[in-house]
């Protein structure tokens, strides 16, 4: 019985179309959502930043071995934006509020 519930399942899988390296990419998409909320999180700009470069290169991997897939594109595009805004914060003055007089 198990047997041919696992011939369906990969027949099934071969009917989609669907290689196991994108089904494996997509899930691995999944699974950065939650580095992702993670690095929301994080506090130090200078850690984030390093965690985000390294995020982008994987995603860039990614979207090689499955390029039509809109959850990593989309992961892309705002981790660069994230990226430039760190950037921009990293290198803004942050001026000491002032005594009241």
């Amino acid at each position: 019985m198990l047997k041919k519930i696992t011939i369906i399942f990969f027949f099934t899988i071969l009917a989609q179309s669907c290689s196991l390296n994108t089904i494996v990419i997509r899930q691995t998409g999944d699974i950065l959502n939650y580095g992702v909320l993670a690095l929301y999180e994080e506090t130090d700009l200078q850690l984030a930043e390093q965690a985000l470069a390294a995020d982008i290169k994987l995603v860039e991997g990614l979207i090689k071995g499955d390029p039509e897939n809109k959850q990593l594109l989309i992961m892309f595009i705002v981790s660069c934006k994230n990226q430039r805004i760190i950037q921009e914060i990293d290198t803004m003055e942050i001026k000491e509020p002032e005594e009241p007089h």
